[in-house]
């Protein structure tokens, strides 16, 4: 250190003080990266990387980013997975001294408070979580929004209902304990803590300092997440910890569990290409605001189990949808709103802008009217939603009052604050404003009595007004003009009238910019003491956005109310995929109906070809039944469904490359889990359990799974196959029933009819899908040939005797014994009830062709 300048020792003291973090270090109009961290970000930032005290050779790598656009960077180092440490300077340079800097910030995923860097509306979750002695807790806030949560499991499966739990909210960072012995979150910076960031003692007290009076969590393990959160929130943001929610308590149980497999394959809030497009989501939303927004993501991920609840949010998306007009008017206002639960946040934290106080101004205005529109109607559901409206028609006054209509980004700026809004400021900007005459009928006056013409009176940041005459007039420059500075063509000047003037005007500027930054001060604070309301008062919103986008989707797409009962019933008449209905034609989507239930239709064996609909089908089984359990609509002309308290699926093939699992690993072991975990209040989806195996194997699996899901588990079961041996369980499971995807054929071609009926398949068309495809006509030719041969020599009979019987010992006897003799063949074709004599010499004849041998033998 003792050979570095000044200024580097400045930047290793703050480097050393913030280990880990990219240290962006402001000097003058940049932000500049020395070391090793300029290496390895300019690559990232795509930006130039350069060195300092370029002679000498131990060079200092370095490069930088301007200060006005510094937002765009750090959110590309954030999305490599960088962490930030902004140090900033906290005076005004004075030359020959050192200026000094202090790190402000330390940006991490989980604590992004500037609305640049938030990834769109969505929470941006900061969660911990840690296991011990069987229970594990989980805690997650929201710095941006203030909301806070914290839950806990208990038992051997708790890591993984936790780690469940994790992959649906998708936190943007994870704080685990050194014991955390749960799979990585995907799309998450996993921050391994010491086992001190979770210690109890000073977790309660941060918790004390933050929520005061209000009471922690019973659960000794959830106290340490929420204090591991807390300090690590307090560490990054250096002590400015934001205005949070006391943390709200709920049981995961609470809500239709819906593992890491459902929500991918189910593709409820990511489409196949990992965007909302083509998702449940993108279907469903049609929200105005960012909080209702917010709130639709977390019902459709956390669906209801409480029927009376669930009925609560289907009478309010019933009032929406009842009365039109009001629909309208009120997505009207709500279009007004803005994110009002960032924004407070914002204003609660001390780094709001101007805009932001302005945008909530219109927004509680815009919340006004939509709280009188529906209080018009003549819904009382409706007029429900509105009882007890805060209005904040004081503060609304206020802001309007002070603040200009369009504000620029910072108070420093100027120009913030409202002429009459205080007399203080309005006498400054008086003086500034005739000052700027002042002077200009002083350059008048002084062109007159020097006689010089071009003479001007100036202004810049280094040395202030001045006079400035050209080298040809200085002869004639009065001896009471005192020379400030000489150029090649022009010599300037200051007088002690100039000087008292500027002094005046100067002066009057910096005044105004330090009042106008303690007004708005003074403003953010008075908003910020209404943080809890305004943040119910969002909440409210929310709430409203979302049974009214739901009714405008309901009507849109002709859905319809569903019963919800609590017996395992699953009805649905006329049955449609909410997503790919929407991108078809009209009335193209050709719709299903679906029976279920506990008894004689738990199970449904679902057989027939590729391409014909098994899998639309399926999928829009469990999508109802989701959307049903969130309190919405749903797509079929009548649907009663039972309560479900899981959704599991087994569909689609995907390895697991960095696991070191194979295709057919990751299919056993998402079965594993289902038979493992679900209940006979569960929904189930299987498609092509076994395929990964060979043929004898795969069936072998599939039918004991079958059996096991029918008999042992009792689910509501969809269980799509290729194996129609397996249609012959409905014999010996009672609660199985054989329903197939029909297609008709024509010319050797297939036509899928997209209709699901009763009874099973007995074909998968598999060569005539292939050439679809655009399988070369000899390959297909060729499978065509060998699936005859095959079909002649093989007729597969699983057992049905019992389910220990060792099935694929008969498939295999059965599918490669050698053909039948040909009289064996001929004799099987003989109906030996209708056999006349001269029918029985013809028969000899043929056996005796047949079997080139005498006739008595």
């Amino acid at each position: 250190m003792a050979d570095l300048s000044p200024l580097m020792r400045q930047y290793e003291t703050l480097k050393a003080a913030n280990p880990g973090a990219v240290l962006l270090f402001r000097v003058g109009d940049f932000y500049e990266i020395f070391g090793k961290d300029a290496v390895a970000v300019a690559p990232i930032l795509d930006i130039a990387l350069t060195s300092r005290d370029k002679q000498k050779d131990d060079a200092v790598p370095l490069c930088g980013v301007p200060h006005h656009s510094v937002s765009g960077y750090i959110a590309k180092l954030i999305d490599s997975g960088k962490t930030v440490a902004l140090a900033e300077q906290m005076e005004e340079p004075r030359p020959g001294a050192l200026v000094r800097r202090e790190v402000v910030r330390v940006i991490t995923p989980g604590t992004i408070l500037d609305q640049d860097l938030l990834a769109g509306p969505e929470h941006s979750y900061l969660a911990a979580v840690l296991e011990e002695y069987g229970e594990t807790a989980l805690a997650y806030v929201d710095v941006s929004t203030g909301d806070f949560r914290v839950t806990s499991a208990g038992g051997d499966g708790s890591t993984l209902i936790v780690s469940e739990e994790l992959m649906r909210l998708h936190p943007r960072e994870v704080l685990v304990a050194p014991e955390w012995r749960g799979p990585l979150i995907a799309g998450a910076v996993q921050q391994a803590c010491e086992q001190d960031a979770f210690d109890l003692i000073a977790g309660e007290a941060a918790f004390r300092a933050q929520f005061h009076d209000a009471a922690p969590p019973p659960s000794t393990l959830e106290r340490r997440a929420i204090g591991a959160l807390l300090r690590y929130v307090s560490r990054s943001l250096k002590e400015r910890v934001p205005a949070l929610s006391v943390p709200i308590r709920y049981t995961i149980a609470e809500s239709v569990g819906l593992d890491t497999a459902a929500q991918r394959t189910l593709e409820l809030v990511q489409g196949s290409d990992g965007t909302r497009r083509g998702s449940l989501l993108s279907a469903l939303d049609a929200t105005l605001t960012p909080m209702g927004g917010r709130l639709l993501r977390e019902r459709l991920l956390r669906p209801l189990r409480s029927r009376v609840a669930i009925d609560a949010r289907l009478d309010e998306l019933a009032a929406f949808l009842a009365d039109h007009p009001t629909r309208a008017k009120a997505r009207d206002a709500l279009g007004g709103i803005a994110d009002v639960e960032r924004a407070i946040g914002r204003v609660a934290m001390g780094a709001c802008t101007p805009r932001d106080l302005v945008l909530l101004a219109q927004s509680l205005a815009a919340g006004a009217t939509l709280a009188s529109t529906l209080a018009a109607g003549d819904d009382p559901r409706l007029v429900a939603l509105v009882r007890d409206w805060e209005t904040f028609t004081d503060m609304i006054e206020l802001l309007n009052h002070a603040l200009v209509p369009l504000p620029p980004p910072s108070p420093r700026d100027g120009g913030v604050i409202r002429d009459g809004y205080h007399d203080g400021l309005d006498k400054l900007r008086a003086i500034r404003r005739d000052g700027k005459g002042w002077i200009a009928q002083l350059e008048a006056r002084e062109r007159n009595q020097t006689g010089i013409d071009s003479l001007k009176i100036r202004h810049n940041q280094v040395f202030g007004y001045y006079i400035e005459v050209t080298k040809a007039n200085a002869t004639r420059v009065p001896p009471t003009y005192h020379r400030k500075q000489t150029l090649v063509n022009a010599e300037r000047y200051v007088t002690p009238e100039l000087a008292d003037l500027e002094a005046r005007v100067v002066g009057a500027e910096e005044k105004i910019r330090a009042l106008e930054a303690d007004l708005f001060e003074e403003l953010r604070r008075r908003v910020a003491t209404e943080t809890p309301r305004i943040r119910a008062h969002a909440r409210r919103i929310a709430r409203i956005d979302v049974a009214a986008s739901l009714a405008e989707v309901s009507h849109r797409h002709r859905w319809v109310r569903p019963t919800v009962v609590d017996e395992p019933l699953l009805k649905l008449v006329e049955g449609r995929h909410p997503v790919v209905e929407q991108h078809l034609p009209a009335q193209r989507f050709i719709p299903n109906d679906t029976e279920m239930d506990g008894a004689e239709h738990r199970l449904l064996l679902l057989t027939g070809p590729n391409m014909a609909g098994k899998s639309t089908y399926m999928r829009q089984i469990a999508l109802i039944a989701i959307m049903a359990h969130m309190g919405c609509y749903v797509p079929a002309r009548e649907a009663t469904i039972g309560l479900v308290d899981q959704v599991f699926t087994r569909v689609g093939a995907h390895d697991d490359i960095t696991g070191g699992r194979s295709t057919f690993m990751v299919e056993m072991s998402e079965t594993s889990a289902i038979l493992s975990r679900a209940t006979a209040q569960s929904l189930i989806l299987l498609d092509e359990i076994g395929r990964g195996t060979s043929t004898f194997d795969g069936i072998s699996i599939a039918w004991a799974v079958a059996e096991d899901v029918h008999t042992r588990i009792g689910a509501r079961t969809v269980f799509a196959t290729h194996y129609h041996e397996l249609t012959a369980l409905a014999s010996s499971l009672p609660g199985l029933k054989n329903y197939k995807a029909a297609v008709r054929e024509w010319n050797d071609e297939i036509i899928f009819l997209r209709k699901i009926l009763e009874g099973g398949a007995d074909r998968s068309y598999g060569i005539q899908v292939a050439r679809l495809a655009g399988l070369p006509e000899g390959v297909v030719s060729r499978a065509r040939a060998i699936l005859a041969d095959l079909e002649q020599r093989a007729t597969l009979r699983p057992p049905v005797d019992s389910p220990t019987t060792d099935a694929s010992s008969t498939i295999e006897r059965d599918l490669f014994a050698p053909p039948p003799h040909p009289v064996v063949q001929a004799l099987t074709e003989i109906d030996l009830l209708t056999l006349t004599p001269l029918d029985a010499l013809n028969v000899l004849d043929r056996l005796q062709r047949l079997a080139k041998t005498p006739p008595e033998t």
